[in-house]
């Protein structure tokens, strides 16, 4: 999540977005950590990237603490989850200084790769309220790993990437730091920027078995850490549609794609389960 897919310029806050979507009930949670200042509202959109879109729904802090993490859950309706299936949903997060949205994130799986960082997950584990959200993305071009790392902690010493499975501590030698290759060159939040992954990176990648970890002058062995997880999207397998399905309608601009809309009930998913992933960088200038 940024300002410029919000169109607006005048804003450094960044925002993070983990979903995962139950397909057997159509139940979504959804993790947002953000540093917008002031939130008002966040809203969830029907949408193609770079338009407005129409509203789906919306919370408010009388209904959802805003300040970050956000954490909600809703259960979709089908016409909801097709939308979500075609990444047109986006969310917005409103704030007092921008109304008409602060900063935007469309839900898709680009960044396929992510990490939920807590301090439950450092070994032995600590009692922070300190949270992170990292997102990745492997490019086949040079094997080249973007990243985008957001974090609350306000004194940290180090953010490192190591390779060991969960519950484990790595080795000193597996240690490789995303703050050197970081567009700023600091353990301040946001990190941005990209690793080149050799052959053995990549396989510990693939493997489940790299993690991030950040140290702060608190905790120098760590105060939170998450391991790196690939998300497992869903196939919707759609069955042949209903003579009463309908196509869904973005607004005034007209349907860039069409939405099967099941009007009698009948079972147009099969059931699985997967996590989505939001996190696009505004690069600075």
């Amino acid at each position: 999540m940024d300002g410029n897919q919000a169109g607006v310029r005048a804003t450094l806050a960044r925002g993070c977005i983990l979903i995962s979507y139950d397909c057997n009930t159509r139940d979504m949670e959804y993790l947002i950590y953000h540093s917008v200042q002031q939130p008002t509202a966040l809203e969830v959109r029907v949408g193609p990237f770079g338009y407005t879109g129409t509203l789906l729904f919306t919370e408010t802090p009388n209904s959802l603490n805003l300040a970050a993490p956000i954490y909600g859950r809703r259960t979709l309706t089908a016409e909801e989850e097709w939308i979500l299936y075609a990444e047109q949903m986006y969310f917005l997060l409103t704030s007092v200084n921008f109304p008409g949205g602060e900063i935007r994130g469309q839900l898709t799986t680009q960044y396929d790769f992510f990490a939920h960082l807590t301090g439950i997950q450092v070994v032995p584990p600590v009692s922070t309220p300190n949270v992170g959200c990292a997102t990745f993305d492997l490019i086949d071009y040079n094997f080249n790993l973007d990243y985008e790392i957001l974090h609350s902690i306000e004194d940290a010493v180090s953010v490192n990437m190591y390779e060991a499975a969960f519950g484990v501590n790595a080795e000193e030698d597996t240690v490789r730091s995303f703050v050197g290759w970081s567009v700023l060159g600091t353990t301040t939040s946001p990190l941005i920027g990209e690793l080149i992954m050799d052959d053995d990176d990549q396989a510990a990648l693939i493997l489940d078995n790299l993690y991030v970890q950040i140290a702060s002058d608190r905790f120098p062995e760590g105060e939170i850490r998450g391991q790196i997880l690939r998300i497992l999207p869903c196939d919707p397998s759609p069955y042949e549609y209903s003579k009463s399905s309908e196509s869904f309608s973005f607004g005034s601009y007209g349907s860039l794609i069409e939405l099967p809309i099941d009007r009698d009930n009948g079972i147009i998913l099969l059931p699985t389960f997967f996590i989505m992933i939001i996190s696009l960088i505004l690069l600075f200038i």
